[in-house]
């Protein structure tokens, strides 16, 4: 041993000898190398003289003085700029390649790795813009951050089945990569990246196969951010049930138009699904959170599944962004659909200009503001059972919502007042005095048709405070509201002037109605026809004009129509008729188009189509009866009695 430590001592010697005046310890057939580690007698390149050109061969061993030494890494900046080194091959003993080590060598047209490289560093081979292709090997496990960033001519990369770890903009761009390669997609799902790793529009290959459709392996628990950033070439994905959550970016940029996500899924996270081609897209009643999903061109309806569960959204509000009015939860989209089959809470940063300068804000209570502000293709919004409330603002900036149907339930949901407390301009404005506004809660909805399935209890707050004295309805002085049809589980209305100075032209109420609030229906002078299920004239104080009177028919049930005949004010009714020869409200909503999807039996329908699908079923009085989603072959059990069912944006009556 003492032998061997004073040959050591001695070869040191020796060395910084030789490289008193030198950068590096010794060189050795035009490389440069320093000791890494004496004992163990391991170097690592460090760089190379002027006389090395062409083809750079970094081997796994290097004699030096008679002693042989392990080459096991090269030094960062080694080879920088080196504008003569046309081709690499890395020895088998490498496992390590600094930062920038071979960064802007613009000449190296080819790489061949060792088979012991587990890292490469930071910017290591960015800028080398004559590298076309790169296949990495076993046991590579971390690609730095731009470690091959703007290698234009890069068209193809294989990365093994070791890697861990891609750091941020590693492949960013390389302008001709398209094709990724990798082993199996199970070790992808399990790395970790960072930040936008590679550039867009890029295809996806398992073993040199092109896929499109995403089998994500049981077990999988998370889609880690960016995983399928930039594959164009995946148009369908698969999800385990094993799947909790959906990271940020997972899928951005993907060419997928159609998803079903995993029914156990937790939560989504900001632009998960941003940039794809997703026309509709279901939110299993599972998700508890959801962040964003912003970037949806093609989107046109989103459904929360009927849940009891309340599911939290958090997004980022744009009501006071110079010449932008919407909210970023669904930013960029042209939703025109929205059933909400769920409680929902809104976790909002607002952002607003003060004194000159723009502030963000985050707010937790946001009974003030919602992630559908703003969505102007909405046209039909659907509030499913579960659903026990509608906070102020929620449709504000829908300029194009007419339909709303609030579906049948024993519970009631309730409607906060509209009152909006003018925070924006208190702060902008310390001597400003503060001030609430009551605004109702379609103000900015031209509502033609609206269906109401249970009570709605009115809630007059803000922070806490009530504001009992002020009462506006939310359908109050609606000009566009055509057609109003309260459910057999409506046994009160909130208001009165619940309807009052509407254009009503029909009005539909179910057989649990008793008492309609003074004032409901005043100033609606253009009504053609009432229909009223109750066997027992329900009591309303007002009178009618004589036109509507002498003009309108009034539909009432057959064996009920003495009563009606003698109770005020219907007795004043010229034109009566029964309500069974009255088509209900369900053919303003839908077309009668046939759907061959359909198939009826003796107790039931079965779907038979070929995917999953929305289906809503109405019973001939028009309540609601079934509202969900549907698999091949699912069978739904019906009754005996007439429906109408509506599937793919059609409808068809049937009997069963």
């Amino acid at each position: 041993m003492k032998t061997i430590i004073q040959k050591l001592w001695m070869l040191v010697a020796m060395l910084c000898a030789s490289i008193s005046a030198t950068a590096y310890d010794f060189e050795v057939a035009n490389l440069q190398y320093d000791i890494v580690d004496l004992p163990s007698l391991t170097a690592k390149v460090v760089g190379c003289n002027e006389q090395l050109e062409g083809a750079l061969i970094i081997p796994p061993t290097v004699n030096f003085s008679n002693h042989e030494l392990t080459v096991v890494g090269i030094a960062s900046f080694a080879f920088k700029g080196n504008a003569r080194i046309t081709s690499l091959q890395i020895g088998d003993n490498i496992t390590g390649i600094g930062i920038s080590a071979f960064e802007d060598c613009k000449k190296i047209t080819e790489i061949s790795f060792g088979s012991s490289l587990k890292t490469i560093g930071s910017g290591a081979f960015q800028g080398c813009t004559s590298i076309k292709s790169i296949a990495l090997k076993k046991p590579i496990e971390l690609i730095g951050s731009n470690a091959f960033r703007g290698c234009s001519s890069l068209s193809s990369v294989d990365i093994p089945n070791t890697v861990k770890k891609i750091e941020s903009l590693a492949f960013d761009d390389c302008s001709k990569l398209s094709k990724v390669n990798i082993s199996d997609l199970n070790s992808w799902c399990l790395i970790d990246f960072d930040y936008e790793a590679f550039s867009s529009n890029l295809t996806l290959h398992i073993q040199n196969s092109p896929i499109t459709i995403l089998n994500i392996p049981d077990g999988i628990s998370v889609i880690k951010p960016y995983a399928f950033d930039g594959f164009t070439n995946i148009t369908g994905v698969s999800f385990p049930k094993t799947v909790k959550k959906i990271e940020k970016n997972a899928f951005r940029g993907c060419g997928i138009n159609s998803l079903a996500l995993p029914e156990n899924l937790d939560s989504i996270m900001q632009g998960a699904f941003s940039q794809t081609s997703i026309i509709e897209l279901n939110i299993p009643k599972s998700v508890r959170f959801i962040d964003e999903l912003d970037g949806l061109p093609k989107l046109k309806k989103i459904s929360f599944e009927d849940s009891d569960n309340p599911i939290e959204i958090k997004f980022e509000s744009h009501i006071h962004y110079p010449n932008n009015g919407m909210s970023d939860f669904v930013y960029g989209s042209d939703v025109e659909e929205l059933y909400i089959g769920r409680p929902i809470t809104m976790n909002c940063t607002m952002g607003y200009w003060v004194n000159g300068k723009f502030i963000m804000k985050s707010y937790s209570d946001c009974l003030s503001r919602s992630a559908f502000f703003g969505l102007k293709s909405l046209t039909k919004v659907v509030i499913g059972e579960y659903c026990n409330q509608i906070t102020p603002q929620w449709f504000w900036g829908c300029y194009n919502l007419k339909q709303l149907v609030i579906q049948d339930g024993s519970n009631p949901i309730e409607f906060f007042q509209n009152i909006y407390y003018d925070k924006y301009n208190e702060d902008s404005n310390p001597n400003y005095s503060t001030q609430f506004k009551y605004v109702e809660t379609f103000a900015d909805c031209p509502l033609e048709y609206v269906y109401i399935g249970r009570n709605i209890n009115y809630t007059q707050k803000y922070n806490g405070v009530s504001y009992p004295n002020k009462r506006l309805s939310p359908f109050e002085n609606k000009k566009t509201l055509n057609t109003v049809v309260i459910g057999n589980e409506v046994t009160n209305l909130p208001a009165s002037n619940f309807f009052k100075d509407d254009n009503l032209l029909s009005v539909e109420i179910g057989h649990s109605l008793s008492n309609i609030p003074d004032g409901c229906f005043v100033g609606n002078n253009e009504i053609s026809s009432i229909a009223i299920r109750a066997e027992v004239p329900p009591k309303y104080s007002n009178s009618f004009p004589n036109s509507i009177y002498i003009n309108t028919t009034l539909y009432v049930p057959i064996d009920a129509l003495s009563a009606y005949q003698s109770a005020e004010p219907w007795k004043n009714f010229w034109n009566f008729s029964d309500i069974e020869n009255m088509n209900t409200g369900i053919h303003l909503i839908y077309n009668n188009e046939t759907d061959n999807n359909i198939s009826v039996g003796n107790d039931g329908l079965i779907y038979i189509g070929e995917s999953r699908t929305h289906i809503s079923i109405y019973r001939i009085d028009g309540k609601l009866q079934y509202s969900g989603y549907v698999e091949p072959n699912q069978y739904i059990s019906l009754h005996n009695g007439f429906y109408i069912v509506k599937l793919n944006n059609n409808s068809v009556k049937i009997k069963i």
